[in-house]
């Protein structure tokens, strides 16, 4: 994927990501991701095809938001690296709640 496309992809998905956050999947449209966005919703069909391809989109751009910050660790032993991948899933919660109501939907 070029840079420029790669680009307009994270653009509308952080975007889709705020409206997702503060509705529903089921009650944001692509009407609402367009004035969101600031582009045509033709725009959006042709690139994401359908909403639930923009979803899955959101999601993966989600997941590697969260992860890249929280997942980073090194760990000597077994346990400290249990310790620290339980830890980062309840710092998700309480920095980002919204991704499990995501994750939930």
């Amino acid at each position: 994927m070029n840079i420029l496309k790669q680009a307009e992809e994270t653009i509308i998905a952080e975007e889709t990501a705020k409206l997702f956050f503060a509705k529903s999947i089921a009650d944001v449209t692509i009407r609402d991701i367009a004035i969101q966005v600031g582009i045509g919703e033709a725009t959006i069909y042709r690139r994401f095809g359908n909403k639930y391809n923009l979803v899955l989109v959101v999601a993966k751009h989600l997941q590697e938001k969260v992860f890249s910050q929280h997942f980073d660790f090194k760990a000597n032993n077994g346990y400290e690296y249990l310790k620290s991948f339980y830890e980062a899933f309840i710092n998700i919660y309480k920095e980002t709640p919204e991704y499990y109501k995501f994750i939930n939907e």
